[in-house]
């Protein structure tokens, strides 16, 4: 177990992305987190040089 800041700090990352994040849990278990994030292409890139 820890302070839970990691979990704060990635909910607020993936909501940025207008994301959710969602959580099962099970007693005596654990938890699983799980998250989608939008990818840039290649061509959504852009590039300075």
């Amino acid at each position: 177990g820890g302070s839970g800041l990691g979990l704060a700090i990635v909910k607020h990352i993936i909501e940025a992305h207008n994301e959710k994040i969602f959580v099962e849990s099970e007693q005596k278990v654990g938890s699983e987190f799980s998250f989608s994030l939008p990818i840039a292409t290649p061509q959504q890139l852009e590039v300075k040089a």
